[in-house]
Order: structure tokens, then sequence, then C-alpha cells
């Protein structure tokens, strides 16, 4: 961590599995919120905090983007649910109506 932060690691001995998050393993900030995480994501941030500030920028902005990216897909995909099942709901009519042709891979 750099100098002048206000966050702080915490963890517990008998923390969660790798996977999972754990109780006693996230950070603290100044405001005194526990931000849990997991081991492996702990493991990842003390590894980038090894790393020169351009590089800990330079892969912090690529994760933010990520999450960015996934967060905008997800609200995508949440508030086309009624055309997608619309679109369903004709593609299911059309095939049992006779007027669909099955895909075949080999021929695309």
């Amino acid at each position: 961590m750099q100098a002048g932060r206000a966050e702080r690691i915490t963890r517990s001995p008998a923390g969660g599995s790798h996977g999972s998050p754990s109780p006693g393993l996230g950070r603290v900030a100044a405001n005194g919120i526990l931000r849990v995480m997991t081991r492996a994501l702990d493991a990842a941030i003390a590894k980038l905090a090894t790393l020169p500030a351009d590089e800990q920028d330079r892969i912090a902005q690529w994760l933010l983007d990520e999450l960015r990216d996934d967060e905008h897909w997800a609200r995508q995909f949440a508030t086309s649910q009624d055309a997608l099942s619309k679109l369903a709901t004709e593609a299911r009519a059309e095939r049992s109506a006779g007027r669909a042709t099955e895909l075949d891979p080999g021929r695309l």
C-alpha cells in the first residue's frame, strides 16, 4: 500500500475458503465501512501493491474499464428481457410452423 492511504487490510486467522468472502478479510476505509473481498482478490491486490505506481494505475484503469463494461452489458440485458422473450416466442412459433431452417455449422 502506498503511504498516505486511509485504508488498511484486516485478516481473520480463520478466513473463508479461496473463492468466497471471509468476514474478517477485506479493506476498512477511512469511514469505517468494511468492504469484503475473497482471498484471491486480496492476494492479487497485495501483489499489485508491489508494482511501480504507473503499472498499478494502468492495471487499475484496465480493471475499472472491464467492470464498467460488465455493468453496461448487465444493464443492457436486464432492460431487454421483454424484447428477447418476444423474439424467442416468435422464433419458436416459426420453427413450429415449419418456417425455420436448421442451422448447419459446417455450411457457415
